[in-house]
């Protein structure tokens, strides 16, 4: 059975608080919330946030909670959180995990620069009114520096999802690697699908997501949305509609989905 009615998936890597950015948080997370409200997302796996800038977000645009903790542990570092619109989805289940030899807690390996993390979820769909109507999220940001790392980061996430096979599943993230990367082709779309590929509309696509602070048109694509072959792609946006804010939002453009879930 399709959802009655389409969900709209959001990733956004808001970049850490930088005290020497040119664009300050004071300011950014002014633009972001617009955004958000703008674009009015159902659920948003966003990257880079400290605990502060999450607070800040949730305190700017209302109707949001999250899952997800900092990737130092509880609320220390920043978070690889999932946003969802309480109006619409209710929480099942939800965790985060290191990517690491030793998941549960945190650490690094694989020559990794920093700890990486992930967080799923699992939300029921108000909508159906079905308690069985339930899929699943995972978000994630991938190293910049190691291709060991992502390669083995990724395979993790993919291990975990096997537990849920026969449910819709995304997966939203800042990857650093562009789509041309192994990674991507022979790793990643075996089994997912890059919602930017397979959407029935596509906006901007060419535009790019990592900007540098430098929005052009053809920045970078780094940032995803993949999707399982329980859910249909109607839309995909790279935002381009905020580059000339004279705060810009982050060094990345945030990108969107919009999706049907097919429960069986």
């Amino acid at each position: 059975l399709p959802c009655p009615a389409p969900v709209k998936v959001m990733s956004f890597n808001v970049r850490v608080d930088v005290s020497s950015d040119k664009h300050q948080w004071c300011h950014r997370k002014t633009v972001i919330c617009k955004i958000l409200d703008d674009q009015s997302p159902d659920l948003i796996g966003l990257q880079e946030p400290e605990h502060h800038q999450l607070t800040d977000i949730l305190n700017g645009c209302k109707g949001y909670d999250f899952v997800g903790i900092g990737r130092n542990g509880g609320s220390s570092g920043e978070y690889s959180p999932i946003l969802y619109k309480k109006s619409r989805l209710e929480l099942v289940d939800s965790g985060t995990f290191w990517l690491s030899n030793t998941p549960e807690r945190p650490s690094q390996d694989w020559n990794s620069a920093c700890l990486r993390v992930s967080t799923w979820a699992r939300f029921m769909d108000k909508v159906t009114g079905d308690p069985n109507a339930t899929f699943v999220i995972f978000n994630t940001h991938l190293d910049h520096i190691s291709g060991h790392a992502r390669y083995e980061g990724f395979r993790m996430i993919q291990s975990r999802m096997k537990q849920y096979q026969g449910l819709p599943i995304l997966l939203t993230g800042d990857f650093n690697v562009n789509p041309s990367d192994q990674l991507i082709t022979d790793v990643v779309q075996p089994g997912l699908l890059s919602a930017c590929n397979v959407a029935h509309q596509k906006k901007n696509v060419h535009a790019g997501t990592f900007t540098g602070w430098n929005p052009h048109d053809n920045n970078d694509t780094i940032d995803y949305i993949f999707v399982n072959n329980m859910i249909d792609t109607l839309e995909f946006e790279v935002i381009t509609a905020y580059d000339r804010s004279p705060t810009l939002a982050s060094d990345h453009r945030p990108i969107t989905a919009v999706v049907w879930l097919r429960y069986e």
